[in-house]
């Protein structure tokens, strides 16, 4: 990974540590939940930068433990939340994202896209949240939980595999992808271009188009194999109109990955682009 990309990771995943004298128990419990899920995303980091590197902990644990101690600072159990004192300290948003991004990070991808849609209710009324970078990750997180979901589902197709028809769990992963691509496109327009998030949004729609792009393939690839009747007549015009449109998209979001770059030849750009090689210019 590229010095460039780590300072990234950090980015999105280190929570900015909150100054507070925790000398309240939920205060405590808060402080214990960032320090905790600080801790994981660090190693993550650390890890994919060298996959040697030794762990005392794994990140999965501190993301347990991040999980644990915000649910208890926000009021107890997980049918209940009294957030009352949270958000008098300027806290809630915060609390939500740790939540959040631990159960994200944790596989539990239903409990994450309840912690997203709670927290759009919560601050429903408040414009002064919609372009901080907390609430942006927030409401961008239902559309990473899709494409991360998508991703293990593609890796279980079998690679040799043929069918005659398209499935609906193959459908719904589409709909899911062209979905998540949309929720960060509207989240990218509540941030500036400079703002330090709006690269790692478009490298996270670049994701979403590359798993777009690898399910039409193998599904197309199973139909012709398995010798459709339909293929010719139906799947094919259909897959290769989800293809064409994706790549209609991604020309608008290029152009922004090379604004935030600063330049069209730095090494991340041409990563891409190379993985979208068939994107016009």
């Amino acid at each position: 990974m590229s010095r460039f990309m780590k300072r990234i990771h950090q980015f999105f995943f280190l929570l900015v540590l909150v100054g507070f004298s925790a000398c309240s128990p939920y205060l405590k419990q808060f402080q214990t939940a960032q320090e905790a899920f600080n801790k994981g995303a660090e190693t993550e980091n650390s890890q994919k930068l060298n996959p040697n590197t030794p762990i005392t902990v794994s990140p999965e644990s501190n993301y347990r433990m991040a999980r644990t101690f915000i649910i208890k600072s926000m009021g107890g159990g997980e049918a209940k939340h009294d957030k009352t004192n949270l958000a008098k300290d300027g806290l809630l948003l915060n609390a939500y994202t740790i939540k959040g991004l631990s159960e994200w990070k944790l596989g539990m991808f239903s409990e994450a896209i309840s912690t997203s849609k709670n927290c759009k209710i919560t601050f429903s009324n408040d414009e002064s949240v919609k372009s901080q970078r907390d609430f942006v990750v927030m409401m961008s997180l239902e559309a990473l939980v899709y494409n991360d979901s998508v991703e293990k589902y593609i890796r279980s197709i079998p690679k040799e595999g043929t069918i005659q028809s398209i499935s609906d769990k193959s459908k719904t992963a589409m709909e899911n992808l062209k979905t998540a691509f949309e929720i960060i496109s509207e989240q990218r327009t509540n941030i500036s271009h400079e703002h330090p998030v709006q690269t790692y949004l478009i490298i996270s729609q670049l994701s979403i188009a590359k798993n777009l792009k690898n399910l039409t393939g193998k599904l197309q690839r199973q139909l012709r194999k398995g010798r459709s009747a339909d293929y010719n007549t139906v799947y094919k015009p259909m897959l290769e109109k989800e293809k064409a449109e994706i790549n209609k998209k991604l020309i608008p979001v290029f152009a922004d990955f090379e604004t935030a770059l600063g330049d069209k030849n730095h090494a991340l750009y041409q990563l891409w682009k190379k993985t979208h090689a068939d994107v016009g210019n």
